[in-house]
């Protein structure tokens, strides 16, 4: 291919316009223009880049194609028989081209109306393509070859000159798409320049894509030097800003050029990159399709994760009825983690979706003969993965290490495709560690050790060498989250007042069923516990406001009520989102909300605001805006909320009940053959002191409450008991209590706040809406407001002093 000539100019609509192809058709392919000995000597060149495609696009086959320098007129006609016959099924526009030609323009001269002519505006200028550009690119090239009338057709790539955008995308393509053939980053710049020399000879560029991929770029990667026929780089350049359009000067960053720092957990945006609208919708379909969730009336999916239930007095029975572990409850920010062919996804409780560029290989199997050697730690990528957890900003107090965003996995609901939510957690628990954590610091190990060294292949582990990959330039860690058997929980409360600890902080514990599989949507046996002080409720706030004297909004104090608070209305029909004022569903009259001096309530209108209840005066206090939310808490699960906070569990309730039934129940016997008999007294000792101190509690209470007159029976009163073995039988709790939390998704108390990502249509769409009745609230159907009948204790207020300040929890050192 005679390169100097095919650049000369770049006013016709093929020229630089070297173009990236691929085809299933298993084979290599080559084809002339019939006109290539008059406009070109090489004409058209198919030249192969790979062959072989790891999963769903086997057969690959990767190309480039170069066309001829000469006037557009003059060869439209070549290649408009060229396109038709070799079957070009989409074209990808990179430039940014109107001052020399428009291709699009072009494209309608060109008799193919089949084709899908896509248009990603690449910046030039010596500035490697933008993240979101690439992302678009290689899903346009995903969606091609997943489309059947278009898959075994080609793609072609244009643009202006043809070497570094092209290759650019060429090689984000090759790394994404091939990572299965174990393609490294230097192999897969060699392969373009091997198709289309020299290459790409722009340096930025190519630190960019090592350095967007964290890898190290060696010496043996060499820039190759600019092409005679462009001359010198600052006369390319030139050429550039002439040729491109001024917008998007100034947007985000290279592909290899992120936010250096990120100092919050909850922005979803400053973790990973944007992707367009369609990938972002498929990404979410398969995660619900895998999950077996569901869509909403309005068409829209929902946040598939499993959500907790805050744990309430009448709840206890389950702890000793269910074998449950502990943990601690960060206070981070949920999400959902989804491996696919096109990289790593996370999902936030409103549904963003945001790519991350990460490393998750599957681990290598099966035992070796003595002297025998596995090739490499790790096998192919993992495909179709599904995971759960939570992002923590991880600060160390004493100052000697920077902060690091980690994310803590708790569940792994499916491995290459394999579903796993049926299963036991404790199987799913092991699983994160076998199949996701281990195998990640198997390669991390082998490739830290010969960093900077020469390989040696007798002194190696393993056959191959280690890739330059750094594992530390990634946007965040993972770890396996730690859950403890409940005979630790006085270990995990331990935790929470250390303050030497490195870590972040926490507000409260999770308590997980062993044996219980996982839920789309609330699980009514995964529990969370906050402590008193923390337990909150996420409203949406309205200001009353006027213009003030400077010109700008300010509270309208002057009104009776300039500060509203809303709910979702989960009474309403119909489909779309609609409020409930507080003031309506709270009949206590607690719907007043305060903030602190230094906080101008204004810059909150419309926002979702996290507020804690202050018990004594009946007042919400603000805590902080809730970002990682679209929607407020739903009107029942407020209600649930504050019931959970008046007649709260405390710690001796919850630790005294774990303990109990670790002594008492089976479901915990198993847990019981793990203490040595001085374990075992111990832990007699505390439950008999825990008893005889939860019945003096009940005596000092009835006592308080005896009536007066010569009648004083109070020492009459049953002793206390702890709660029921057994899950209640139905007619334990009152009428009103089992109608409220019916179904999966009406009441849902979820980690944080209920009805996170969920619209309030999601009541119509229950799992169990053909077992279980529809709520009642009061005043349905006309009907008197019904309280329920309380089989609780009220402890006094000063039974769960709040502690002093928010708990900070032991993380295990840094990466």
């Amino acid at each position: 291919m005679d390169v100097g000539g095919c650049h000369s100019s770049v006013s016709q609509l093929w020229d630089g316009g070297d173009v990236f192809v691929s085809t299933v058709r298993g084979r290599d392919y080559a084809c002339k223009s019939k006109h290539s000995g008059a406009l070109h000597k090489d004409g058209w060149s198919i030249r192969v880049v790979g062959e072989g495609m790891y999963g769903p696009w086997k057969g690959f086959v990767w190309a480039l194609v170069a066309a001829a320098q000469y006037p557009y007129e003059g060869v439209r006609r070549g290649c408009n028989r060229e396109v038709k016959r070799e079957g070009v099924g989409t074209i990808i526009d990179l430039t940014k081209s109107r001052n020399y030609y428009n291709f699009q323009q072009e494209m309608e001269n060109l008799d193919c109306p089949d084709i899908n002519y896509v248009k990603i505006a690449c910046r030039g200028r010596g500035q490697s393509p933008l993240p979101s550009e690439v992302n678009e690119a290689v899903w346009q090239i995903f969606c091609h070859h997943e489309q059947e009338e278009t898959k075994e057709k080609y793609i072609l790539l244009h643009c202006t000159h043809g070497f570094n955008r092209t290759g650019y995308i060429v090689v984000a393509a090759l790394m994404r798409l091939r990572l299965g053939s174990g393609l490294s980053m230097k192999r897969a710049i060699a392969r373009f320049a091997m198709a289309r020399p020299p290459g790409i000879y722009k340096d930025q560029y190519i630190n960019d894509l090592f350095k967007y991929y964290h890898e190290l770029r060696d010496s043996t990667t060499v820039t190759p030097p600019v092409p005679a026929w462009k001359g010198n780089n600052d006369a390319e350049d030139a050429a550039d800003a002439a040729n491109e359009d001024e917008a998007g000067a100034g947007e985000e960053g290279a592909a290899g050029e992120l936010p250096a720092v990120v100092t919050s957990h909850e922005d979803i945006w400053a973790i990973g990159e944007r992707v367009s609208d369609d990938e972002a919708e498929w990404v979410r379909h398969q995660v619900c399709m895998l999950l077996r969730s569901v869509v909403v009336n309005s068409g829209k999916l929902r946040f598939p994760g499993m959500q907790p239930v805050s744990l309430s007095i009448d709840r206890l029975g389950d702890l000793a009825a269910f074998r449950y572990h502990v943990t601690w409850k960060a206070d981070g920010t949920r999400y959902m983690m989804f491996i696919a062919p096109l990289g790593t996804y996370l999902m936030d409780r409103s549904f963003n979706v945001v790519r991350c560029q990460m490393r998750f290989m599957n681990g290598v199997r099966g035992r070796l003969a003595p002297g025998e050697k596995h090739n490499y730690p790790v096998r192919k990528p993992l495909t179709l993965t599904v995971l759960d957890g939570e992002m923590v900003l991880d600060v160390d107090p004493t100052g000697t290490q920077p902060p690091r965003l980690r994310y803590l996995i708790y569940d792994l609901c499916m491995i290459n495709n394999e579903p796993l939510i049926e299963k036991p957690w404790k199987e799913r628990y092991r699983a994160i560690d076998s199949h996701i954590v281990l195998p990640r610091n198997a390669e991390r190990a082998y490739i830290d050790k010969w960093r900077g060294r020469t390989f040696d292949h007798e002194r190696a582990d393993y056959l191959s060498p280690p890739l330059g990959y750094v594992y530390t330039e990634e946007r965040f860690s993972v770890r396996r989250k730690d859950f403890w058997p409940t005979w630790q929980i006085d270990k995990v409360f331990q935790r929470f007042t250390n303050t030497h600890s490195i870590g972040h902080e926490s507000d409260g514990i999770i308590l997980q069923g062993v044996e219980d599989p996982y839920i789309a949507g609330t699980c009514e046996r995964l529990y969370k516990w906050k402590f008193a002080h923390m337990n909150s409720v996420d409203f949406l706030l309205r200001c009353e406001s006027r213009i003030g004297a400077s010109g700008q909004p300010e509270l309208d104090l002057d009104n009776p009520e300039p500060l509203k608070l809303f709910l979702l209305d989960q009474n309403a029909r119909g489909r779309g989102i609609k409020y409930v004022e507080l003031s309506k569903v709270d009949k206590d009259g607690h719907y007043q909300v305060e903030f602190p001096p230094e906080v101008d309530p204004i810059t909150y209108d419309g926002k979702l605001v996290e507020c804690t209840l202050d018990c004594n005066r009946g007042v919400w206090m603000f805590m902080r805006e809730r970002k990682d939310k679209d929607t407020p808490n739903a009107s029942r699960v407020y209600l649930r909320i504050k019931e959970s906070i008046i007649n709260h569990v405390d710690q001796q309730l919850l630790v005294g009940t774990l303990k109990d039934a670790l002594l008492n129940q089976p479901a915990y016997v198993g847990d019981r053959a793990n203490l040595n008999p001085e374990q075992q007294e111990k832990l007699r000792r505390e439950v008999a002191a825990w008893r005889q101190e939860m019945e003096e509690q009940q005596r000092t209470m009835a006592a308080t409450r005896r009536p007066s007159g010569p009648h004083d029976d109070f020492d009459d009163e049953e002793p206390f008991s702890p709660p029921p073995a057994s899950p209640p039988p139905p007619g334990y709790f009152d009428e009103d209590y089992q109608e409220d939390f019916a179904g999966a998704h009406v009441g849902s108390d979820t980690d944080g706040g209920g009805l996170e990502g969920y619209k309030v249509s999601d009541v119509d769409m229950d799992t169990h809406a053909a077992t279980h009745k529809r709520p009642q609230d009061p005043g349905d159907d006309g009907q008197e407001e019904r309280r329920p009948k309380r089989r609780v204790t009220r402890w006094p207020f000063d039974v769960d002093a709040p502690y002093p300040h928010c708990p900070v929890y032991e993380g295990y050192g840094f990466d």
